[in-house]
């Protein structure tokens, strides 16, 4: 490391320091800080790669470069430190929203121009291990003294700035721009008189990154106006604490159904993403979100079931706590529990938060007794391509099912199915690019 470079070790340091702070204010996200300070790493690296060409440019300039790179960084560290007495979480939404999204968009961004830097150096590696090789005997040129190809790094810097003006127009446009989509699934055993059952399915409201009642007033409206027999909810209705969601309660209420408003836990709901005083306000933090389902007149399925007749048919809809297979998120979801009584009706259907629920346990275990498992959570990152049978998005690489429906044929031929909402609202990044978000209607039909 050169002299002028030890700047890196304060900082190396202060960001060990934040890490005993996030551990005790944010438990849940105290594992960020290795994320961060391999952010500082790539962004020393990203910065020595051309300071030398800006300090050659007027002094003026010079700074003004060094000071905008860097000062997302001493913002995160400032912002961390003050959350020790002015919390994150009490923040006006709004202000909330667009610091974490800002910070999202520009380390994004830098991805590109990293990549191509790294590449470029990989490939200066091999040519001067070559000249090495090929030249042992001759005077040898040095690794610094092998050039970076220019044109390519400026590919890498154009589609940076590419991708951050493309994530700024996801949050001017696109995040609250609804889309419905409609779904048909065939189902061998349905009873005929449920033939033709309108499902709406929501997800991953996340009411503590909305901003204003309005925006979430024109989903409910969609939603209403698509005429649902039934409405699943499938979990995340707040990011941090209940009274998240209290300035929505009267817009909740609005959803209607005609055999009613089913919902589940997701991880966020319980509470586990900040750090509380005493185990008795994290416990009535969770007794208030059932509260408040009770008082919009949502009915929450706790590892529960109910069961639809309609004529002399009888249709289950069951409902577990969540479970991840990640082990950060929590593992409260029964199966056996919430379906015990109903195993025997023609088609049950399952509201299960995290879609790996579906993936590790359901497919595997309950193949010819649950039809159809309902999901959200992932988001499909909010950021992605869908069009008509493609998709594609980075969650791809940590969830196999991320976004709209999946099957399975069971051992006794029947067909399983899982469908993953890509939720209606955000969190992080407040924003949306190509994965838009979603309001369901999923219809069934008797095979």
């Amino acid at each position: 490391m050169k002299r002028k470079d030890y700047y890196i070790i304060p900082l190396v340091v202060l960001f060990l320091i934040l890490y005993v702070i996030l551990s005790s204010v944010f438990p849940k996200n105290a594992n960020v800080i290795p994320f961060f300070l391999l952010l500082l790493a790539l962004d020393h690296y990203l910065w020595a790669s051309f300071k030398d060409r800006v300090f050659a440019l007027k002094p003026w300039f010079a700074y003004t470069v060094a000071f905008g790179f860097w000062t997302p960084t001493a913002l995160i560290v400032g912002v961390t430190l003050l959350s020790l007495y002015y919390p994150f979480t009490d923040w006006y939404v709004v202000k909330r929203m667009y610091f974490v999204g800002a910070y999202f968009i520009i380390y994004i961004s830098k991805l590109f121009p990293i990549l191509f830097l790294a590449i470029n150096d990989i490939v200066r590696f091999f040519r001067w291990m070559i000249d090495k090789i090929r030249n042992h005997q001759l005077p040898r040129r040095s690794f610094r003294e092998i050039p970076r190809d220019r044109l390519f790094l400026r590919i890498g810097w154009s589609l940076g700035w590419a991708l951050f003006f493309l994530l700024i127009a996801g949050m001017l446009f696109w995040v609250y721009s609804y889309r419905v989509r409609e779904v048909n699934i065939r189902l061998a055993d349905l009873p005929e008189s449920f033939n033709g059952y309108r499902i709406l399915q929501i997800s991953d409201l996340h009411l503590g990154s909305y901003g204003k009642v309005d925006q979430l007033e024109e989903a409910i409206t969609c939603a209403n106006g698509l005429n649902p027999d039934v409405v699943f909810f499938t979990g995340d209705l707040v990011n941090y604490t209940t009274d998240e969601a209290y300035p929505y309660e009267q817009t909740l209420k609005k959803l209607k159904a005609r055999d009613g408003i089913f919902c589940i836990m997701g991880n966020h709901d319980y509470g586990d993403y900040i750090s509380w005083d005493k185990p008795q306000d994290k416990e009535k933090n969770l007794l208030a979100i059932y509260d408040l389902y009770s008082r919009v007149g949502w009915t929450l399925l706790n590892n529960e079931h109910v069961v639809i007749r309609r004529d002399s048919a009888s249709l289950g809809i069951a409902g577990v706590e969540n479970w991840g297979f990640v082990k950060r998120f929590q593992r409260k979801g029964d199966v056996a529990k919430a379906i015990r009584g109903i195993e025997n009706l023609p088609v049950i259907l399952m509201l299960s938060h995290d879609p790996t629920h579906w993936e590790k346990i359901i497919s595997k275990d309950y193949q010819d007794v649950i039809d159809i498992t309902f999901s959200g959570h992932t988001h499909g990152f909010q950021v992605g391509i869908n069009r008509g049978s493609f998709r594609w998005s980075p969650v791809q690489f940590i969830y196999e099912h991320w976004a709209d429906l999946y099957s399975q044929t069971t051992s006794s031929g029947k067909t399983q199915y899982l469908y993953v909402n890509r939720g209606l609202g955000f969190i992080g990044y407040p924003g949306r690019v190509g994965v838009l978000p979603e309001i369901t209607l999923i219809e069934l039909h008797k095979e």
